[in-house]
């Protein structure tokens, strides 16, 4: 009874509060939180996440999960009857870690965990590395910083003026802000174009693609059973998930295709009421529309990945370095190069700048679309063969320089989503996706496709090349 009573509850509370090896490690389950609120319920704790992974002795090209190694992986001084279970999956590890969830007092440090682990688990001869991420502790009421105050005003003044644009439209500003117009406005199909449906699948694409991500973060907590992947994706709705990431090359593609359309079909007119409209503004208007949704999206940011947000929703993973923690002070730091759609250029795999992710797409097409008017429109006035050439050059470029990259930076070719960033994959999203050689291809082909569809001779005015 006397050791009963000398029990300490928020003891035991931390230890109840731990994730531990996962069960059904051996069929790909890779982690367990254990119980990140009940852990963080105490004041006086902290909550871990503990990584773990075999030491690999080569490494090799990105392959994906559908492609075992035959090749000997690990360190032979480790234990051998568990390297024999796990060989025939052994490249899982090349992308995978398991992950641990550990509830500590708030006087232990990393260091201290790290060391405990290492210790505590030497025995096993298992071979596995331990490392300790930045540690979560007890939320307390945080106070307002100056970006989260601009931000927060900017999107409350932004609603406010939709909301008064709405119902009194007649205010020459506010009609700019009229919601049912505006909807109207997006909503309506284009005007005098020969291919109506090229915005619906532009649409389509992109819808596509949204629900490829979902899916895979439906997924990120539900590798109960990795091994089976394969296997589960191998069927007609697997492989439609797999082949998500091609929709953003459509989406490239139908981009130059509509470009080259507009050029080819129409007068420069129909880009402005003014008969003698500059290409300079035709680039700022373009820039403009994206700038203004890239600036929406960076307050909005700011303030869903705030300390705010995170004292009411924050999880297991916000604190995790490429995960929220870091969204709303980069977007404080990086805005004004997202506003200008050059961040992703300025990208390393150490940090490659987590505010928006998804603005990536924008940067690329707007330099397409600079390429585009430099290179193709200056010569549609006299021969078509020209600018199939130079889109057919432009394409062999960004294929060389996107294989140079490849092998100089020894960069995976293709991705998938895993359970952490792995520098592979940090590498691949910098060198190569996030960046327009990569996509050249699809953008410059659609260039070409449209001439193929618009068999006529080019009707472009050389006012729309001069500006004048």
């Amino acid at each position: 009874m006397t050791k009963l009573k000398s029990f300490d509850p928020n003891a035991v509370q931390m230890f109840d509060s731990s994730g531990k090896i996962p069960s059904g490690l051996l069929q790909g389950s890779w982690t367990d939180l254990g119980a990140f609120d009940e852990c963080l319920a105490l004041p006086s704790s902290q909550y871990c996440l503990v990584y773990s992974k075999i030491p690999l002795i080569w490494s090799r090209k990105y392959e994906g999960f559908f492609h075992p190694s035959n090749q000997q992986l690990y360190n032979h001084d480790s234990n051998p009857t568990f390297h024999r279970l796990i060989s025939q999956y052994g490249h899982y590890f090349l992308q995978m870690n398991i992950t641990t969830g550990i509830c500590l007092p708030l006087g232990c440090s990393v260091d201290e965990l790290r060391l405990l682990l290492i210790s505590g688990l030497s025995s096993h001869n298992s071979g596995l590395q331990f490392d300790v991420d930045s540690c979560q502790t007890h939320s307390y009421p945080v106070p307002w910083k100056k970006h989260e105050i601009i931000a927060a005003s900017i999107l409350l003044g932004v609603v406010i003026a939709n909301i008064i644009g709405s119902f009194t439209s007649s205010v020459p500003i506010l009609r700019f802000f009229d919601v049912p117009s505006n909807l109207d406005k997006v909503l309506s199909s284009p005007q005098h174009t020969p291919f109506p449906c090229l915005g619906g699948i532009k649409s389509l694409t992109m819808i596509y693609l949204i629900c490829g991500h979902v899916v895979w973060g439906l997924l990120f907590n539900s590798f109960d059973n990795l091994f089976a992947l394969p296997s589960t994706l191998v069927n007609p709705l697997g492989l439609s998930v797999l082949l998500g990431p091609d929709t953003v090359e459509t989406f490239f593609l139908v981009n130059g295709l509509e470009m080259m359309t507009l050029f080819l079909t129409k007068s420069p007119s129909s880009l402005s009421s003014s008969p003698n409209f500059p290409l300079t503004i035709f680039l700022l208007l373009r820039w403009f529309r994206f700038a203004i949704t890239v600036g929406w999206f960076i307050c909005i940011n700011i303030i869903v990945f705030s300390d705010h947000f995170r004292v009411a929703f924050g999880g297991p993973f916000w604190h995790h370095l490429q995960s929220a923690a870091s969204i709303s002070s980069t977007c404080a730091s990086t805005w004004l190069n997202h506003l200008f759609l050059i961040s992703h250029y300025f990208n390393s795999p150490e940090n490659w700048n987590t505010c928006l992710l998804a603005d990536w797409y924008l940067e690329v097409d707007f330099i397409y679309v600079i390429l585009f008017i430099f290179f193709i429109t200056p010569f549609l006035g006299n021969k078509t063969f020209k600018p199939i050439l130079n889109s057919t050059l432009i394409i062999l470029v960004g294929t060389l320089i996107t294989a140079i990259i490849t092998i100089v930076y020894d960069v995976q070719t293709s991705w998938l989503p895993t359970n952490f960033v792995s520098n592979q994959f940090a590498k691949y999203l910098v060198y190569i996706h996030s960046k327009p050689w990569a996509h050249l291809s699809p953008y410059f082909f659609g260039v070409i496709q449209a001439f193929a569809m618009n068999s006529d001779k080019p009707k472009i005015n050389k006012q729309l090349i001069d500006g004048n």
